[in-house]
């Protein structure tokens, strides 16, 4: 920044921010403490999810079970995608550099995407398992399905259960647990849908509900994901993340004393909770470095507290024309009319 009058030589101000409370960098200690704690739920919950698998082989080898053999198959691919999850979060706590200068915080939503993928694909196994079955007329009896059912899904479910209570702790600050803590309700549901395929079979010898409990984890793996696709479309197309107002956020930051009008405004997501900010603000031409600096730290601090954003870049300018990049302008009268009718 010029120490002289902005308005005799200097037509802009640039100032590129990193919040040096919360975010000295990309990855503040926040960022570390949240990652480390990810890897640790993955970690416990890929332990318990092998312990389930052995289970379910074991059971679905012994009954000749197909629900129990597709759900031993459904562990295996999880099983993977919690690997990569961990690759992820370590890979993608490493700091920037000159080639990735966001460092590669992303893999985190590649890794979600890989789960979700995964989950479609052990989805259309089953149905095509499910309609060779069925394609036959008949499912195969079993004399003790039942009973294998009951014992394995319960054993099932209380694994799961103590899975999601684990990951659920650190699933809002990391998608890659987030789409983890998805697989296991998945299997939750899969299990308390086992148990009474189990009970079902024992009483009635209804055989015909293990191939049916199947289509339905199918319906259930679907729908499971769909939330979760929908957060990492948003994120690869760089949309503004849902708890972003733009106009709001524009007109707290029009409302700092000193700035006229905010535009060519960007907000995204570089992965769930870690939102980024770049902006153009048009000042009083007659500020001095001074009223600039006070002017840059009311909009940090308002961008920051008050909406969120991690990760802030403004230029300052003295008029319209200084500016010749394709504008984003937010109307400021229209900002503060949805400010208000927002309080309405």
């Amino acid at each position: 920044m010029s120490d002289s009058a902005p308005h005799h030589h200097h037509r802009h101000y640039r100032h590129d921010h990193h919040d040096h409370v919360e975010s000295r960098s990309l990855f503040s200690e926040h960022d570390h403490d949240y990652s480390g704690a990810g890897r640790r739920s993955l970690i416990a919950a890929l332990v318990l999810l092998l312990v389930h698998m052995a289970l379910d082989v074991v059971g679905g080898v012994l009954a000749g079970s197909l629900s129990l053999l597709a759900h031993a198959g459904h562990m295996v691919t999880d099983a993977g995608a919690l690997v990569v999850a961990l690759a992820a979060l370590h890979y993608g706590s490493l700091p920037p550099s000159t080639e990735r200068t966001f460092g590669l915080r992303r893999l985190e939503v590649l890794a979600a995407l890989f789960n979700v993928i995964l989950l479609w694909t052990v989805a259309g196994t089953i149905l095509l398992e499910v309609l060779e079955v069925v394609g036959h007329g008949h499912a195969h009896s079993h004399e003790h399905l039942g009973i294998y059912l009951l014992v394995i899904g319960t054993l099932g479910l209380v694994i799961q259960l103590t899975s999601a209570f684990i990951l659920h702790r650190s699933m809002h600050h990391s998608i890659s647990v987030e789409g983890a803590f998805r697989h296991v309700s998945v299997h939750a549901v899969e299990s308390v849908a086992i148990i009474v395929s189990g009970i079902l079979v024992e009483l009635f010898h209804w055989d015909f509900l293990d191939w049916a409990l199947s289509l339905v984890l199918v319906v259930v793996i679907l729908l499971s994901t769909y939330r979760l696709v929908v957060k990492i479309v948003k994120v690869l197309l760089q949309a503004v993340p849902d708890d972003v107002d733009v106009y709001r956020l524009c007109g707290s930051l029009e409302n700092v004393p000193g700035v006229t009008l905010i535009h060519d405004v960007h907000v995204w997501a570089l992965v769930p909770g870690y939102n980024v900010l770049t902006a153009h603000a048009i000042v009083d031409p007659d500020s001095t470095a001074e009223d600039l600096m006070r002017i840059r730290t009311e909009m940090l601090k308002t961008a920051r507290e008050e909406h969120g954003i991690r990760h802030t870049t403004f230029q300052l300018e003295f008029s319209a024309a200084d500016c010749h990049e394709e504008n984003h302008h937010v109307d400021h009268l229209m900002a503060l009319s949805r400010e208000e009718a927002g309080k309405g």
